[in-house]
């Protein structure tokens, strides 16, 4: 949540982690806001439209991924992460997930 202090109101609600967030931070700036939950995901959000605009997945087993939520995509992955990811949709009223690399490789995260 977001809070007005002058007000003391809520001014927005962050909504998208499965679960608490444990922690948060804005940029200096103050243009973004980087939140940790509960459900292994780093999301960071613009605060100016109050959009996730990208996150990082700690998956089982040590695997993770990141994504860009603006061109739903992943962005890079953890060699075995693949195993947990996926896409998913109704399809002909039924729903249905097929795995990331379905549509193509995901590009692995290199150590820099």
């Amino acid at each position: 949540q977001l809070w007005d202090v002058a007000r003391r109101t809520e001014a927005h609600r962050f909504e998208g982690h499965a679960g608490r967030v444990f922690a948060c931070g804005f940029s200096a700036d103050g243009r973004w806001l980087a939140t940790a939950g509960g459900d292994g995901a780093v999301r960071l959000w613009d605060v100016a439209d109050r959009g996730c605009r990208a996150a990082f997945y700690h998956l089982p087993k040590g695997e993770a991924a990141s994504a860009d939520l603006d061109r739903g995509r992943f962005i890079a992955a953890t060699p075995d992460a693949w195993r947990y990811l996926g896409y998913g949709g109704l399809i002909d009223g039924e729903w249905r997930t097929y795995p990331a690399e379905v549509f193509g490789a995901i590009p692995e995260m290199r150590s820099t």
